[in-house]
């Protein structure tokens, strides 16, 4: 079992929880390819005895500490028990292979499951680049989820359009030298101006108290799965007919969401904040997934309803038809033209000639 020494306080109190355990499963062990195997750190918290499970799956070169906000409301409940862990190459789960793909992470998820003997009855929830692995999950065994959940993430190709406006401070985080300036740079990265503005120094102490520091191999090898990920569009098609209800959640500065829920026909909320929405509107956050959960399970009366929402989001309509959108970036640097197609027949597509009865084309263009 993991020593808690390293963790900072606030993290001490999460995993001190009455139903916390925590542990390390051996993944990807006799595969036939170049990739190692390795200890995946996790934690379980909430109900041992519920029927319903949540996977938690974070974004690049961030730890499962990032999932706190969702890991004290959910464990509270009893109706629910939760899995949270860093991926390869990242906090406590040790590797220095670097040849990453979402595919690979995904494959390290499945055999997570396995150790725990989640088979069934699992609600997938994905942010950032954790998205991306849980599409490939979804994809990879869809059998076991009752729920899927995408948050500020993209299916890669011209679905994976990354906003310019970030350079500047991913730039200022891989030059700063102290964890001081890292920090900094991250709450820039990836929070709104405003949420920085008004609550900088909770959130810088929340994210001092839970940051690991990630070393070189750890973002060769997570920007390598980002810029290798590509759900195709018919594989798109497969999740978009899956059994399983999808939520699409986004943040008003963070917009590659907005193609992808269009076309998986996807419920759709946007919250005012930047990208990580799960911190910035933990609590509408936490409200969103919780109503989804309730609404998708087959015995409601059996759960605790969630609170009332009263949100700063907004949901949005994102049937499928034809159309041109105009996407810019927050300060204006980026602007294209995305447009949207639907059509019926067959196609030569990015896996061959297919036929469909309706699939949407979209294409990213610089705007004149």
């Amino acid at each position: 079992m993991e020593s808690l020494a390293e963790d900072g306080e606030q993290r001490r109190e999460v995993l001190n929880g009455p139903t916390t355990s925590l542990g390390f499963a051996e993944v990807h062990k006799n595969r036939n390819d170049s990739a190692p195997s390795c200890s995946i750190y996790y934690e379980l918290h909430g109900n041992p005895e519920a029927t319903q499970k949540i996977l938690f799956i974070t974004g690049f070169c961030t730890t499962c500490a990032a999932w706190d906000h969702q890991i004290e409301y959910f464990a509270k409940l009893g109706d629910y028990q939760l899995c949270v862990f860093d991926n390869r190459c990242c906090g406590k789960t040790r590797c220095t292979y670097v040849n990453l793909s979402t595919r690979l992470f995904a494959e390290d998820a499945r055999d997570l499951l396995d150790h725990l003997g989640w088979h069934d009855s699992i609600h997938l929830v994905g942010l950032s680049m954790g998205g991306m692995i849980a599409q490939e999950l979804a994809l990879l065994d869809p059998k076991r989820f009752l729920s899927l959940t995408l948050a500020v993430t993209h299916a890669g190709g011209p679905m994976g359009i990354s906003p310019i406006s970030g350079w500047p401070h991913l730039l200022s985080y891989a030059k700063a030298r102290s964890k001081d300036g890292k920090l900094k740079a991250l709450l820039n990265l990836n929070f709104s101006k405003k949420f920085v503005g008004e609550h900088f120094q909770p959130t810088y102490d929340w994210h001092a108290a839970r940051y690991w520091g990630p070393h070189l191999l750890s973002v060769v090898g997570h920007t390598l799965a980002v810029m290798r990920h590509y759900v195709s569009t018919k594989r798109l098609e497969v999740l978009r007919e899956a059994h399983y209800p999808v939520l699409i959640l986004t943040g008003t500065e963070d917009r590659n969401s907005h193609m992808l829920a269009r076309f998986l026909r996807a419920d759709f909320q946007v919250l005012e904040g930047g990208h990580m929405i799960n911190i910035e509107r933990y609590q509408e956050f936490n409200e969103l997934l919780h109503t989804h959960f309730v609404e998708h399970f087959t015995d409601d009366d059996t759960l605790v309803d969630p609170p009332q929402q009263t949100m700063a989001g907004k949901k949005t309509g994102v049937e499928p038809e034809a159309s041109t959108a105009s996407v810019d970036s927050s300060d204006g640097s980026e602007a294209v033209t995305v447009e949207a197609v639907a059509v019926e027949g067959h196609c030569t597509g990015d896996d061959g000639i297919y036929d469909f009865t309706r699939v949407e084309i979209f294409a990213a263009l610089p705007r004149s």
